[in-house]
């Protein structure tokens, strides 16, 4: 694998401790809270003030603890098989053909046809590398310049799963240009906005398990552990406050990817959460995720990316901009 491979590879690794916190404190606070609702629900008493409502709730919150704890139990086998992939134990495999079609796969991922043959693909920041490949967000939509070469690059992490979509090479795509510049305090400001996505949308869901609390004590628990985890600093954090450079990739649109999310935003009036749009864009043959709120490219145009060099942590979206047509 090349180095930009095994640099993937590492900022998953790096990140896997916070997932595993994460995914714990949820694990704890659905089944706590669970355990607690069914324990009420058996009240004779809050039976008859509630009805089914109780054993519901219960049902629901112990339905989310399972679930949770079974992508928990899933993180130490991909874990090893991460592991052994950067130690040179799993090698990737190159497939090779004409791209007739790309689109949204059956599974979280996306479906190339090469020639006549369909491959299905887990995508990095979109899929669970490191609890299971064949979950994560489903693409809206997949675009791309179709008719040319190209080949695959794909690590086959876990066994009956998709494999992970190192890069993609469109070998008719134009050169790349890759340049490095000092950050100004406005691109620290941009990253400061975007590092905050992650508390907002916690807090608002707590606020929102605080409404319900006040019908069904036992969800306040979920409530305080949830403010807790916005505390919680995310893995790369500080790294992405320490990065002194920035990157501009400027080059041609090879696959244009479209998702929907939920986004937390945070304004003069409190937060809030709604579905926003997102964006990925296929340069060069690596993936970049673009900042909010950009425009849409289409497969073909010349783009700009500048992207927060945070090293190991990896790179942060800056800005976006259509170029042009020379």
């Amino acid at each position: 694998m090349s180095d930009d491979d095994l640099q993937l590879l590492r900022r998953y690794r790096r990140g896997s401790p916070f997932q595993a916190v994460f995914g714990t404190y949820l694990f704890l606070a659905f089944l706590g809270s669970g355990v607690a609702m069914l324990v009420i629900a058996f009240d004779p008493g809050s039976y008859r003030k509630a009805g089914l409502l109780l054993p519901l709730m219960a049902a629901v919150l112990l339905g989310l603890a399972i679930f949770t704890g079974m992508r928990l139990a899933r993180m130490p086998r991909s874990w090893l098989r991460v592991n052994r992939a950067l130690a040179g134990g799993i090698p990737k495999q190159l497939v090779s053909g004409t791209l007739q079609e790309i689109a949204p796969g059956a599974r979280p991922g996306i479906r190339y046809v090469l020639d006549t043959k369909q491959v299905d693909v887990a995508l990095p920041y979109w899929n669970e590398i490191m609890t299971d490949t064949n979950l994560g967000m489903r693409a809206q939509s997949a675009h791309a310049v179709t008719g040319g070469k190209v080949t695959l690059h794909l690590l086959p992490l876990l066994p009956g799963h998709q494999p992970l979509l190192l890069r993609a090479e469109y070998h008719d795509s134009q050169p790349v240009r890759v340049a490095t510049a000092p950050l100004s305090e406005q691109d620290h400001e941009t990253f400061r906005k975007s590092a905050s996505f992650v508390r907002v949308f916690v807090w608002s869901l707590a606020g929102i398990f605080v409404i319900v609390g006040l019908a069904m004590p036992p969800l306040l628990l979920v409530a305080a552990i949830l403010v807790l985890i916005g505390f919680i600093p995310a893995p790369n954090s500080r790294a992405m406050k320490q990065a002194t450079h920035k990157r501009t990739v400027s080059g041609v649109v090879d696959e244009a990817l479209t998702f929907r999310l939920l986004q937390g935003a945070a304004g003069t009036r409190g937060s809030s959460v709604s579905m926003a749009t997102k964006y990925s864009y296929r340069v060069g043959g690596t993936l970049y995720q673009v900042s909010d709120g950009d425009i849409q490219a289409e497969p073909g145009q010349r783009v700009t990316l500048e992207l927060l060099d945070g090293g190991a942590s990896g790179l942060t979206p800056l800005s976006f901009r259509i170029d042009a047509p020379h």
